[in-house]
């Protein structure tokens, strides 16, 4: 009974939400032709590892990969982190006795390049080790004065597989209290570099933490193999990578979305014009150029007369009923496609 157009309206929906940080839900067709909500926010930890890795995958074999400075070596080995990150995880579930599989856990801990997801009291973090260097990628609605932090491992012996081991599958309130300030008295961690990662504003905290692993990395492997380089010019080095990536995958989540548009049924079509209608009211901005692009490219299926409906209800409750922030962000958008809301 699986459905094949309903597993990728799912991911699609959450890969959207997720690349443009929505909030809210939307209803998609289900594998009986019924329509079940969907939340933007929220991911499994699993699911996200196996997404990220996708898209990275993808990403450097794509065009747009070609019109950067790619640094192909580390993005190699920085996708061998995420796999062996995913087998990691896998070990984490309630009916396994981590123990027995220490043989299989003990050679993926050994990595210099390590990738760790970890969960702990419904939120989900990552830390990152590559030679002298630690992160740990929390951007927590919390934390929003607190960008990613790269930081030097004064004492590294207290690195083995009994910590890794109860920071990846340790479950519990002193857990919880360790990460957020015993390690970094036992490492004794000192900050050398700050990444302006911003903090994550809906609650994808597996995406959030797991997507800003990838420019940490990065960096590490950059500033091992040349230790002399500024840290700073290396910061942006990877930061112009991480925004290229991240542009690539809006973009993508975009097309796949509208794939296959033609050939999907009435009521998949609907619900394809309600998830980009949240798209394109929540989060394109006018001021930007690529998302008034984006504006141009979604707006002839949101005029579509038997799906008009949604860009109407938004017209309405924005920019009609109420002079909101919102609407006005909507109405200029419109006259930048050049079109007035009155109109539609």
């Amino acid at each position: 009974g699986a459905s094949q157009a309903f597993a990728q309206d799912y991911i699609n929906t959450k890969l959207i939400g997720h690349r443009f940080e929505l909030k809210g839900s939307t209803d998609i067709i289900d594998n009986t032709g019924l329509f079940i909500e969907v939340s933007f926010e929220g991911f499994y930890l699993e699911f996200t590892l196996g997404v990220i890795l996708d898209s990275l995958n993808r990403f450097i074999k794509s065009y747009a990969a070609n019109r950067i400075n790619l640094d192909l070596p580390e993005l190699t080995e920085v996708i061998k982190a995420v796999e062996m990150a995913a087998t990691l995880r896998s070990f984490h579930h309630y009916n396994i006795n981590v123990d027995e599989h220490r043989s299989r856990i003990t050679p993926l801990i050994n990595q210099d390049l390590l990738l760790l997801p970890i969960s702990f009291e419904g939120h989900a973090i990552t830390i990152v080790k590559h030679a002298n260097f630690l992160a740990k990628c929390d951007r927590a609605q919390h934390n929003m004065s607190a960008p990613i932090v790269i930081q030097s491992i004064g004492r590294p012996h207290h690195l083995n597989y009994e910590l890794y081991s109860d920071l990846l599958y340790k479950k519990g309130a002193k857990q919880a209290q360790f990460i957020k300030s015993g390690l970094k008295e036992v490492l004794d961690l000192k900050p050398i570099l700050k990444l302006s990662i911003k903090h994550q504003i809906t609650g994808n905290c597996s995406w959030a933490n797991v997507e800003s692993a990838v420019p940490c990395m990065l960096f590490m492997l950059l500033k091992a193999s040349h230790p002399t380089a500024d840290n700073r010019a290396l910061g942006q080095r990877v930061m112009a990578f991480y925004t290229a990536w991240k542009d690539w995958d809006k973009d993508r989540a975009i097309e796949e979305c509208l794939d296959d548009f033609k050939l999907a049924s009435t009521q998949r079509q609907a619900s394809k014009v309600a998830r980009l209608g949240a798209l394109f009211v929540q989060a394109l901005d006018p001021s930007k150029p690529e998302d008034i692009k984006r504006a141009k490219k979604l707006l002839p299926f949101l005029k579509m007369p038997q799906y008009v409906y949604v860009l109407r209800s938004y017209i309405n409750v924005y920019i009609k009923s109420n002079k909101t922030r919102e609407g006005e962000r909507l109405n200029t958008l419109l006259g930048l496609c050049g079109q007035r809301y009155q109109d539609i």
